[in-house]
C-alpha cells in the first residue's frame, strides 16, 4: 500500500522529516508535487495527474474566511489522488498530510483493523451547530471510495448540492464564526455514503490522532493535555515506549497507542529538534525573557485614537500630518499587493490578517444592489481595493463584478499601474466613474467623516442620483457633532488627520430628503467607545434606495 503525500509549492523541511519517519515502517512512499524532492521517495509530477482540476476551479464557490487559494488546494488534492490511483492502478492508498509523523506499518494496520471498510479518516463525534468537520490528514482510500468522493465533491457545487453548503456558510456569517465550507465539510457530509470508520475512535488498543494540540480525538476531552515548553503549546499528554507514542484515554481509562501524530513534524522542525528532549530550563527562560520584552514594549506604545473637540477643521488639521502622505500609500500598497498576489488573505487599514473578516450586512447589501448576477458599484474612497479584495471571493453567486474606485490622485495612479483588472478599475472623480460603471450603486466606507464638509459630500453624491447608496463604518457621537484628531498607532503607520463624529439623526435626515432607508447596521470592525469627556462614539452602516 503506498503512503501518499500531495504537496504543492516549495517542499518544507518538516515534509522531509515526515517522509523519513514514515519510511521506517512503510516501503512505498509517494510524493505528488510540482517540485522534485531531494530526499528518497517515489515522485509523481502533479501535472501528470491533474485531470478535472481546472474544471473544479471553474465551479468552485468560496464560502470561507480562509483564503480561496488555500481552500481550493485542499479540495483539489482529492481529485489529484483519484487521478493518481486510477492511472497507477492502486486499489488502496493511505493519504497523509505533510506534517504528520507515522509510527507503524500502515499496510499492517489496515489489514488488521480496517480492511472491512471502504473509507477511513478521522472524524469526531460532536458535530453540533454546523460544526460538520472531518479530517483526512490520516486516511485510507479504496479506489471505489475516492472516485465516489470526487463525484460527491462536484455534486456539492452544482445547483442542488450547493444549498447544503450554504446552510453551513449562512450559519457562520450569521454568528460571526471564522472558517466556513472546506474539504473537511465535504468529508463530513460524505462519511455516511459508504461503509465508513472514523480513525479517531479507538480500535483495539490503537487510534489515529485527530489534533495533536487538543484533548479531543473522537470525544471531547478524551485525552489529557499538558503545556509543552518547547512548542509553547498545550498538546496531548503522551508517554513513549519503544519509540511509540501512548496516551491515557480518559473515557476508557486505559492506555492507547497512537499510530500517527498530526502536526508533530512541523512542531519538531520549528524547534530544530529530533526525538531527543531539549533542555526545558533553557526553553522556559527564553520564553520568560520574550514575555518580559513584550510587556515593556507594550508599556512604551505611543498614544493613539481620537482626541479633542476642535472649533474648526483648520484648527485640527494644523496638528496633523495628513492622510495624503507617501507613508500611508506605501504601507497600503505593500499590504494589498500581498493580498492581490495571494501571499496574504485580507487587508484592512493597511493591516494584514490571516483570515478574512467580513461584514454580513455589507455582503447582503452588495447582493441586494446586484442585478442579474452582475454587481456594478462605485467605491468612493476605496483605497487600492480593500473592500473589493475582502468580498470578491465571498460573492460567489455574482458572475460579473464591475468595481470602480474613486480616490486621491496618487492612489488612482498606483491603482491603475498595479491593481487594475477586468473587474477592478480606478478613477479620479465620480462623473468619470459613472461613465464606466453607471449609477446603480455607490459605496462610502469609512470615508465621509474624513471630509472637511461631510454634508457637502453627501449632497454631491445625492445629486448624482445613484439608485442605491451603501454606507459603512461611519462615525457618530451622542449629542453634538465634533471635530477630532485621529492618531494612528505607530505599529500601523505614523500619521494623524482630522476626523468628524457626526450626529446620526441629522445624518439620516439629510439622506432622507431623496433616499429611503432600507437597512441600518452596526460596524463589524469598530466597537463602541467613549471620548475623553465620556461621550459615547460608535460606527454604523446603512443601505439607502432612491425614492
Amino acid at each position: 500500500m503506498p503512503v501518499v503525500y500531495i504537496h504543492l509549492g516549495n517542499l518544507p523541511a518538516y515534509l522531509k522529516l515526515s517522509v523519513q519517519q514514515v519510511r521506517k515502517y512503510n516501503q512505498r512512499v509517494v510524493l505528488i508535487s510540482d517540485s522534485k524532492p531531494d530526499f528518497d521517495c517515489e515522485w509523481v509530477d502533479v501535472a501528470s495527474v491533474s485531470e478535472d482540476v481546472q474544471r473544479f476551479s471553474s465551479v468552485y464557490a468560496h464560502m470561507s474566511t480562509n483564503s480561496k487559494k488555500f481552500e481550493l488546494i485542499c479540495i483539489k488534492r482529492w481529485i489529484i489522488l483519484r487521478n493518481y490511483m486510477t492511472k497507477h492502478n492502486v486499489n488502496v492508498a493511505y493519504y497523509t498530510d505533510s506534517d504528520v509523523m507515522i509510527y507503524d506499518s500502515l499496510s499492517d494496520i489496515y489489514n488488521t483493523h480496517y480492511s472491512n471498510y471502504e473509507v477511513c479518516y478521522t472524524m469526531p463525534a460532536d458535530q453540533e451547530n454546523f460544526r460538520w468537520t472531518a479530517s483526512s490528514c490520516c486516511s485510507f482510500w479504496t479506489i471505489k471510495s475516492i472516485k465516489a468522493f470526487v463525484d460527491f465533491i462536484f455534486h456539492c457545487y452544482d445547483v442542488t448540492g450547493i444549498k447544503k453548503l450554504e446552510e453551513k456558510w449562512n450559519y457562520h456569517m450569521k454568528n460571526g464564526i471564522p472558517g466556513g465550507v472546506c474539504d473537511m465539510t465535504l468529508l463530513y457530509l460524505f462519511h455516511d455514503k459508504l461503509n465508513f470508520c472514523s480513525l479517531s475512535s479507538v480500535s483495539g488498543n490503537i487510534t489515529f490522532d485527530q489534533n495533536f494540540i487538543d484533548g479531543e480525538n473522537y470525544y471531547r476531552n478524551e485525552y489529557a493535555t499538558e503545556y509543552a515548553v518547547d512548542f509553547d503549546l498545550n498538546i496531548k499528554k503522551l508517554s513513549w515506549e519503544n519509540n511509540q507514542p501512548y496516551a491515557n484515554n480518559l473515557k476508557l481509562n486505559k492506555k492507547i497507542r497512537f499510530v500517527v501524530l498530526t502536526e508533530y513534524a512541523k512542531l519538531l522542525t520549528n524547534v530544530k529538534q529530533n526525538e531527543s528532549k531539549p533542555n526545558p530550563i533553557i526553553s522556559l527562560a527564553k520564553r520568560v525573557v520574550n514575555k518580559l520584552k513584550r510587556l515593556f514594549q507594550g508599556e512604551s506604545k505611543s498614544r493613539h485614537g481620537w482626541f479633542g473637540n476642535y472649533k474648526s477643521w483648520q484648527e485640527a488639521k494644523a496638528k496633523c500630518s495628513g492622510y495624503d502622505t507617501d507613508v500611508i500609500y506605501n504601507k497600503v500598497r505593500e499590504s494589498l499587493l500581498k493580498v492581490k498576489n495571494e501571499e496574504a488573505v485580507y487587508e484592512r487599514d493597511s493591516v494584514l490578517f490571516n483570515q478574512i473578516q467580513y461584514s454580513v450586512p455589507l455582503l447582503e447589501a452588495l447582493k441586494t444592489v446586484s442585478q442579474n448576477h452582475e454587481l456594478s458599484i462605485i467605491d468612493f474612497g476605496g483605497s487600492l481595493g480593500s473592500t473589493y479584495f475582502q468580498n470578491r471571493d465571498l460573492l460567489y453567486s455574482i458572475k460579473k463584478i464591475n468595481w470602480s474606485i474613486v480616490e486621491q490622485k496618487h492612489f488612482v495612479d498606483g491603482g491603475k499601474k498595479e491593481f487594475e483588472s477586468e473587474s477592478l478599475k480606478f478613477f479620479y472623480d465620480i462623473p468619470t466613474a459613472i461613465q464606466y460603471t453607471g449609477k446603480r450603486a455607490i459605496l462610502l466606507s469609512s470615508v465621509i467623516q474624513y471630509f472637511e464638509k461631510p454634508y457637502d459630500l453627501i449632497k454631491e453624491v445625492m445629486n448624482h442620483g445613484f439608485e442605491y447608496v451603501i454606507i459603512d463604518r461611519t462615525a457618530f457621537i451622542e449629542g453634538e457633532e465634533r471635530i477630532t484628531v485621529q492618531i494612528v498607532p505607530d505599529s500601523i503607520y505614523k500619521a494623524s488627520y482630522p476626523a468628524w463624529f457626526l450626529n446620526e439623526t441629522k445624518f439620516k435626515n439629510v439622506w432622507g430628503e431623496k433616499y429611503q432607508l432600507i437597512n441600518e447596521f452596526d460596524s463589524k470592525f469598530d466597537p463602541e467607545s467613549v471620548m475623553e469627556d465620556g461621550k459615547k462614539v460608535y460606527r454604523k452602516g446603512f443601505l439607502f434606495k432612491l425614492k
